[in-house]
């Protein structure tokens, strides 16, 4: 199939090449006023140049025709509705930035005759030079957008197994009615084995309820739940307590040996060592902002704390994957922090971070984005993210049938979406 599409690739490329040629031979002889003979042997240079040309035009024409029919005749059921104009155009933008030759040739010949046709008007006017030039150039473009080679790549379908970078969010941890929030994160795994890059949109506020952390689910899954609270409020404790004597009473009351976390002497002690400390009865928060060192070691504690959760969940669920045989710190990265709330933000890092990433290693079809996580517009953020080339896009049902509970959907929307920021560099650094 490669061979085919490149093989159709070139033939359209030459043709147009072939058809440009030709304009600039006949053009050429009307400069020269080189009189045209039905006598071969009386025929100019450029009169045998037009004609061999002309021949593998037609040659091209002949290669290239079949591959689009038969493309058209497999592209779907029945007969599909002829595109707009709009829409061709839009189709031929995102051809010619998605790199496809055929299109790139077709937009630079029409700039060039775009070019010559009033240079041949101010020809004619200015130094007598034959009319007949116009007409050569207009009938060169015209044949050029009538018989423009489209090529049709036939649509495939891209394998779990080619799935290897997988790009999340994560919400707010917690055990709620329906089970672990971070189940959405985990159960990819279960389906695409083969990642082994996880892209993480870091929120620059990990809010912990740690009151839910605590309830009975899953063995292994509980466990892990608690080593993350009991980790996030030892990190809570050491970075965000200005008062270091109530350090030692604030971990009794979040992290007591008895099952309710929040037993403490009285509630009034409890209530007012809260609230010295700026935390609520049932959550504490921590802000991962870029302001000075201290910060900075927090946000990679922060982050080694999900790294571990995420492991630790894969192998309390006894998923098979590659992602726990590789070295954790390579394979589960963060962007920047970012505000959940804010869409620009986070569609920034978001897409700064996937092309870092991204960068001569992974291609398209090595994405596969989870949309389930995060705020309303993480999820807008990461869908846009997925709806570009070969990559796929998966959720999980809000509310699954025990059938489906551990599975995800994956989605496969028919949309398009031309990116342009910096489109030229991203295209070059994937060489």
């Amino acid at each position: 199939m490669k061979m085919k599409y490149a093989l159709a690739q070139l033939a359209g490329c030459l043709q147009i090449i072939f058809l440009l040629a030709i304009v600039l031979l006949w053009d050429r002889m009307l400069v020269l006023d080189l009189p045209f003979e039905l006598n071969p042997r009386k025929w100019s240079p450029y009169m045998y140049g037009i004609i061999v040309l002309l021949v593998l035009e037609v040659v091209m024409l002949f290669i290239v025709v079949p591959f689009m029919k038969g493309s058209k005749a497999n592209s779907g059921k029945g007969n599909p509705p002829k595109p707009t104009w709009k829409e061709k155009i839009i189709m031929l933008v995102s051809s010619s930035c998605s790199g496809n030759w055929v299109d790139i040739l077709f937009v630079l010949s029409f700039i060039f005759y775009m070019a010559w046709l009033p240079d041949a008007c101010s020809d004619f006017v200015r130094d007598g030079l034959s009319p007949f030039r116009l007409l050569v150039y207009i009938m060169g473009l015209f044949v050029m957008i009538v018989f423009k080679p489209t090529i049709y790549k036939e649509p495939r379908g891209v394998n779990a197994e080619n799935r290897t970078l997988l790009v999340t969010a994560l919400s707010n941890v917690m055990i709620g009615i329906h089970g672990p929030t971070t189940d959405p994160i985990i159960w990819p795994f279960a389906d695409y084995k083969n990642i082994k890059k996880v892209i993480v949109i870091l929120t620059d506020q990990i809010h912990l309820i740690y009151k839910n952390l605590t309830l009975e689910y899953k063995g292994g899954v509980n466990k892990a739940y608690k080593d993350y609270m009991y980790g996030m409020i030892d990190l809570y404790c050491r970075y965000c307590v200005t008062d270091k004597e109530n350090v030692s009473k604030l971990r009794r009351i979040l992290t007591p040996q008895s099952k309710n976390i929040l037993d403490y002497r009285s509630n009034e002690e409890k209530k007012k060592l809260l609230a010295e400390c700026e935390i609520g009865e049932s959550s504490i928060t921590l802000r991962l902002l870029k302001k000075s060192t201290e910060d900075e070691l927090l946000r990679v504690e922060a982050e080694r704390l999900v790294r571990n959760l995420i492991k630790s969940c894969i192998q309390a669920y006894n998923i098979d994957c590659e992602l726990i045989k590789l070295e954790i710190n390579d394979a589960i990265v963060f962007t920047d922090p970012v505000s959940y709330d804010d869409f620009d933000d986070c569609n920034e890092k978001c897409y700064d971070k996937v092309n870092s990433v991204m960068r001569n290693k992974f291609s398209d079809e090595n994405v596969v984005v989870n949309i389930t996580a995060g705020t309303a517009a993480v999820t807008s953020v990461l869908t846009l993210n997925a709806i570009k080339g070969d990559r796929g896009m998966i959720y999980r049902k809000q509310n699954p049938c025990k059938e489906d509970n551990c599975k995800m959907t994956l989605a496969n929307p028919n949309v398009m979406m031309v990116q342009f920021n910096e489109l030229v560099k991203e295209k070059v650094e994937h060489e």
